[in-house]
């Protein structure tokens, strides 16, 4: 048994709140009960003076030669629950003493008004009450004083009987809170041991979801949720891994190829031209494939550094184009700007090129031969918008809420484009560090439209009104 055990902890704290709420209600009820057996004593007193004051009168009324201690006594005798009697003067000489209790009693300091008092005398706790009554005609001190042991030996027994309970209730608490919190952590246990057993390898397991409506069924709820999406993110792990691995054999195996081929014997300059722009080419797609190896490693650094410095994207989008126009001519493809005269934002200028050339690339990549590409930026007061429209086949419904998503690739580009699926996962990041929406409408057999919309740089807004009195037409540029 460890005693950093949930269980452990739970049944301690469990048996302090009980010993916590016992104390406090312990002391409530000897505080009440010790304030209920002082304050009812107080009233009978009061009641069996006035009793005494009427059965005296009444006496004497009937027989006024009677000696006053033999009215007293008759009084004593007929009331079976009296207390001792003192009876004085003015001032405060005592005329008569009845009751047969403790003679010490006549010898309490004499109390010159209606009061109450307490004190303990031989052992003996008493409790008196004085009054000024007039008894046979006569104003005098009536004094009754009488035990009030009993209440002691009430609150004694009460307290006694409290303390000698307490250990063992304490005891059952305790005992109760670790058997009660093993019963409800019995979920988290099974948790445990299905938890212990995934691997990186098998992520199919899942926890059983009690159906009690409490944090327990939450925390299995999530813990499931959290297993799927790390099981779908290993899955795209390992066929990024897979594509990747793939794509840079094949380009390294051609590059390694077409140089020992151009060893093996002379051969004239046009056919080492050609052997040049094989290895230029597939040199190139392994910088473009390590080059998204190193921006998704980047955009899963939360803290990495952008710069934010005011660009003119116009310009960035024309020479972001421009390499992809022999591309483009090699499938045939017409591949348009039409762009804004000024398009002002706040942004990094490496992050952004690589931004125009993911969505210009996939959008010529996807494009069958033939068809065009479509590359338009509109600027107004207050956002800036970059739009990619291609005439390819178009994304299927049931992947286009993934698309975005990290090494995630559509089974038909799989199938038919070599990739790695980060292009578009590090496009969204980059729009994202720059305060900008990238959103994508699509629809099959008509093409993909991916649209990114930032908002303008502050100090362009007089310029932009400035420009919208004059007619400067946007800049067109076609690529053959």
């Amino acid at each position: 048994m460890r005693w950093s055990s949930l269980r452990i902890r739970v049944g301690i704290w469990y048996a302090i709140f009980t010993l916590s709420c016992l104390s406090l209600f312990g002391l409530f009820l000897s505080l009440y009960l010790g304030h209920a057996l002082e304050s009812s004593r107080a009233p009978t007193m009061v009641r069996r003076s006035a009793r005494l004051v009427a059965f005296v009168n009444q006496q004497y009324l009937q027989n006024p030669r009677l000696p006053l201690d033999s009215v007293l006594l008759n009084f004593l005798s007929a009331s079976p629950q009296n207390d001792e009697i003192i009876v004085r003067d003015q001032t405060g000489n005592q005329l008569l003493f009845a009751g047969g209790g403790e003679s010490e009693l006549q010898s309490e300091p004499v109390c010159l008004q209606t009061c109450f008092r307490e004190f303990v005398l031989s052992g003996h706790h008493y409790r008196i009450y004085t009054s000024q009554v007039v008894l046979a005609g006569l104003p005098v001190q009536l004094t009754l004083a009488g035990t009030i042991d009993e209440h002691y030996t009430i609150l004694r027994t009460v307290r006694t009987s409290y303390l000698l309970f307490v250990p063992f209730l304490l005891f059952a608490s305790l005992t109760g809170g670790y058997l009660l919190s093993g019963r409800a952590l019995l979920p988290v246990g099974r948790m445990t041991a299905i938890a212990s057993r995934l691997s990186i390898s098998d992520l199919h397991g899942r926890v059983p979801v009690p159906h009690t409506g409490d944090e327990l069924q939450a925390l299995a709820e999530a813990w499931n949720n959290m297993l799927e999406r790390l099981q779908v993110s290993v899955e795209r792990n390992s066929q990024f891994t897979s594509d990747a691995s793939h794509d840079l054999r094949t380009s390294i195996a051609v590059i390694l190829a077409s140089a020992q081929l151009a060893l093996r014997k002379p051969r004239t300059p046009d056919e080492y031209a050609k052997t040049l722009r094989t290895l230029i080419s597939e040199c190139d797609h392994t910088l473009r494939l390590l080059e998204d190896l190193l921006a998704s490693a980047r955009s899963g650094f939360e803290h990495h550094e952008i710069k934010h410095e005011p660009l003119e994207l116009s310009r960035i989008v024309r020479e972001a184009c421009e390499p992809f126009a022999d591309q483009a001519e090699g499938k045939e493809q017409a591949l348009t700007l039409d762009l804004a005269a000024e398009a002002w934002i706040l942004g990094d200028c490496a992050l952004l090129r690589r931004l125009v050339g993911v969505l210009v690339e996939n959008a010529i990549k996807y494009t069958p031969r033939g068809g065009t590409v479509n590359v338009t930026l509109r600027a107004t007061r207050s956002t800036v918008t970059l739009e990619t429209r291609d005439s390819g086949p178009g994304i299927a419904p049931l992947d286009l809420p993934h698309i975005f998503e990290r090494n995630f690739r559509a089974q038909a580009s799989r199938r038919t484009e070599p990739g790695t699926g980060l292009g578009l996962n590090i496009a969204h990041w980059i729009a994202e560090s720059h305060r900008a929406s990238l959103s994508v409408q699509s629809a099959r057999t008509m093409g993909s439209v991916f649209t990114v919309t930032f908002p303008a740089h502050d100090s362009i807004a007089t310029v932009w009104l400035e420009r919208q009195s004059t007619t400067s037409k946007a800049a067109v540029v076609d690529f053959p």
